[in-house]
């Protein structure tokens, strides 16, 4: 059998099944591993990897969950630290696999839309959305954000049980949500103050227009250092802000804003590079 194993100090055996493992339970339920699963000696557990491997089975999903509860499967809550990064310690905690897939899904669908919000904002930065204002935006965003935080509450509050959840939690929830509330109304003063016409507001357009160049002045940069040719192209323009500028924070990549004392990743450089790059690109 597939799959790796540890000794406990209670005597058990601690056993992750493989996916491969799991696949053959589900393609055989009858079969004698089962019987060797189940022993009071074993504890079979599953990780967040197990869910990532399940969200690809399609239709079989539900059959995979089963086989978890079949087998009286733990969970392993892998421990962060101080940066939210996983550790190499855990605890394993009783828990239904089907009820814990459900909770992911739908606290996915949450962040999703709390990140979409966000996301909105930009795309009207960016020129879209020209029917809704920046407040009606910025409004969807606290929604998806109390959504969001109703959501963890209301995952603390079941897994507590008949305990319940302390009033200290709930506070810090609400002084949160109201903080939300807070940064929303002072970026939308910024938003009023600094844009003309704001609700009428296209930011391409305006960007076009502050900068004044061309297709062809684009179509003439060479492909060898091509980035440094436009920022040395928009750094000339009068209209470009003469506060201390690197090309680094131009682009975004100048540090990590989730992590900042931890280098920002080659991939999340590229991603943000990009975005800059095609507004640049779209307006010229």
């Amino acid at each position: 059998m597939s799959g790796q194993s540890e000794e406990t100090g209670s005597g058990k055996t601690n056993v992750y099944l493989d996916h491969n493992v799991l696949d053959h339970l589900v393609k055989y339920p009858d079969s004698n591993l089962f019987q060797l699963l189940i022993k009071d000696s074993i504890t079979v557990f599953f990780t967040e990897e197990t869910f990532n491997e399940i969200d690809k089975c399609g239709d079989y999903k539900a059959a995979f969950l089963a086989v978890l509860e079949k087998l009286n499967a733990q969970y392993l809550d892998v421990a962060l630290d101080e940066n939210g990064l996983s550790t190499d310690t855990g605890t394993l905690r009783i828990a239904s696999a089907k009820r814990l897939y459900e909770i992911r899904k739908s606290g996915d669908e949450k962040f999703k839309s709390a990140l979409d919000g966000m996301h909105q904002l930009l795309f009207k930065l960016h020129g879209g959305h020209a029917d809704k204002s920046f407040e009606e935006i910025l409004d969807l965003q606290v929604s998806a954000y109390d959504d969001l935080m109703d959501f963890a509450l209301s995952i603390d509050s079941e897994e507590a049980g008949d305990k319940g959840i302390s009033e200290d939690l709930y506070s810090q929830a609400g002084e949160l949500k109201q903080k939300y509330v807070e940064a929303k109304e002072k970026l939308l003063s910024e938003i009023e103050a600094k844009i003309e016409n704001h609700d009428k507001y296209s930011g391409i357009k305006g960007f076009r227009e502050k900068l004044n160049l061309n297709p062809q002045q684009l179509n003439n940069i060479s492909e060898v250092n091509a980035i440094k040719e436009i920022w040395e192209l928009l750094k000339k323009h009068p209209e470009f802000p003469k506060t201390p500028l690197t090309l680094e924070r131009f682009l975004g990549i100048d540090e990590n804003p989730t992590h900042p004392n931890l280098p920002m990743p080659m991939q999340s450089k590229i991603v943000a590079a990009y975005g800059v790059l095609n507004l640049v690109g779209l307006c010229l």
